[in-house]
């Protein structure tokens, strides 16, 4: 079953009440004053990993990739999780994608491959992720 506009807005729902709540922090990447792309980062971690956060969702519309976007969000992200004390990050992406090479360009180790991860956005099968983790150095 395709990823649909049900979906989307299900998963948005969710991702304003986190924001809300102060569990999740959204960047977003502008360009001539429209939206381009966001990213989450998810800081709800049990207490014996309050180090770390996830990153959840970098979004970059098709028509602003290859841009930088991705890259300031993901610097931005960054910013973000070393002002509230978080030294490691981790998330998955889609093996083999254009996202991948961004994040080990930034210097982020890829740690796994776990396949048939993920259902592909048309719904039509599953798709393997590569999980990848970067060590920040703490906010001066």
């Amino acid at each position: 079953m395709p990823f649909g506009l049900a979906d989307a807005a299900a998963f948005w729902d969710k991702a304003i009440q986190e924001i809300a709540a102060g569990s999740t922090i959204l960047v977003a990447a502008y360009d001539d004053g429209g939206l381009v792309g966001t990213a989450l980062l998810d800081l709800d971690t049990p207490p014996n990993q309050r180090h770390r956060a996830d990153v959840k969702k970098v979004l970059v519309h098709r028509r602003a990739r290859r841009r930088g976007f991705a890259h300031a969000l993901m610097v931005r992200i960054e910013e973000e999780a070393r002002a509230r004390g978080r030294t490691l990050l981790t998330f998955d992406t889609q093996r083999g994608s254009a996202a991948e090479r961004l994040y080990e360009q930034l210097g982020y180790c890829r740690f796994g491959i776990v396949p048939r991860y993920a259902v592909l956005p048309d719904g039509r099968g599953l798709d393997d992720c590569s999980f990848f983790y970067k060590e920040l150095m703490p906010a001066a």
